[in-house]
């Protein structure tokens, strides 16, 4: 629209618009200096807009909205599923069942995966974090405060590990026996607010219809 004013006359005179919406009525002038104005709205259920003139004038209209975000349940498909749990790292090296996270904590995460048959290939984990998270890579010495927290970063069964800014994923070549899993990492709260952790994917690599969800988790810190 300012380019398209820029470009073609503009009226000497100014262009008087009448809106209505649900918090009351407001008058917008138009003119040669100001030809172009800007309004925002909150989609909601009493939303009313009824724009009025007698002068000629072009309106733009853009709509954008998104689903409310909804816990989702566990997945788990032919014997397969995955279980996340979270917990709290006390300063005696214990740990608790994480309720409700505080900026500075040391939390663990356990991804328990249940693997229904014997001699399973070529599998990743994949758990996306919450954005008030952080991993905790003590590959590097300046993130080494968890030393002695026992994790999955050198377990023998997981073939590879990537432990991102978003995420933590590992990759386990084969498990010979069936039965229960568990690969641990550790993230630290390092910011306040609302945040939704994903749903933890546990899949076959080669055949992505084998897979299974956690359930997703809301957080809030302040």
């Amino acid at each position: 629209m300012a380019a398209y004013a820029k470009s073609e006359m503009v009226a000497s005179e100014s262009v008087t618009l009448q809106l209505d919406a649900a918090k009351g009525a407001e008058t917008i002038s138009l003119t040669r200096e100001t030809p172009v104005a800007t309004r925002s709205f909150t989609l909601a259920p009493d939303l009313k807009l009824d724009l009025t003139s007698h002068q000629a004038a072009f309106v733009r209209l853009a709509l954008a909205s998104k689903p409310p975000i909804q816990p989702l349940q566990p997945v788990a498909k032919n014997g397969l599923s995955i279980d996340r749990i979270y917990e709290r790292i006390l300063a005696n090296g214990s740990a608790e069942i994480l309720t409700e996270p505080k900026v500075g904590d040391l939390i663990r995460v356990s991804l328990r995966v249940t693997l229904p048959k014997d001699g399973t290939r070529y599998l990743c984990i994949d758990d996306p974090l919450p954005a008030i998270f952080e991993t905790v890579n003590s590959d590097f010495q300046s993130q080494r405060a968890a030393v002695g927290i026992p994790t999955s970063q050198s377990d023998w069964r997981v073939s590879h590990s990537e432990l991102r800014s978003d995420r933590a994923t590992f990759f386990l070549d084969e498990v010979r026996a069936r039965g229960t899993y568990t690969v641990t990492y550790l993230v630290r709260c390092t910011l306040a607010g609302q945040a939704v952790a994903p749903p933890a994917k546990v899949e076959s690599m080669y055949d992505p219809e084998n897979f299974a969800l956690s359930a997703s988790r809301a957080f809030e810190v302040e």
